[in-house]
């Protein structure tokens, strides 16, 4: 994925759509993937995300709506669908200071779901 993309800094918090620097195939791929997919960039702006991240957190907007925006709005919005709001938070620090993917980390979601 790295060799696809380029993380141009956002001049501000304004939503934008993908940036142009993002390769058409990889739109394509991420596009047609299985999994809920979000990509963030080190200003914690949302680079990435799929129409599967969207639908299995019921968010009643799409991918477009979200694309540029601060990581922080998504988290914002998802916050009252889990069990512990927190927990997303946390996670995402993690990810931060470890600088490590992760996969399988169940989140425990309001409805009775676990993603």
């Amino acid at each position: 994925l790295r060799r696809h993309l380029s993380f141009p800094p956002l001049p501000s918090a304004q939503p934008t759509a993908a940036p142009a620097s993002l390769d058409p195939l990889l739109l394509q791929v991420t596009a047609h993937l299985p999994n809920g997919l979000l990509l963030v960039d080190a200003a914690e702006h949302i680079v990435l995300l799929n129409e599967q991240y969207c639908t299995l957190w019921g968010l009643p907007t799409g991918p477009d709506h979200w694309m540029g925006r601060p990581v922080a709005e998504l988290r914002a919005a998802t916050a009252p669908l889990l069990v512990d709001p927190t927990e997303l938070a946390r996670t995402g620090q993690q990810l931060r200071a470890t600088q490590q993917a992760r996969y399988r980390h169940p989140l425990a979601l309001a409805d009775g779901r676990t993603l």
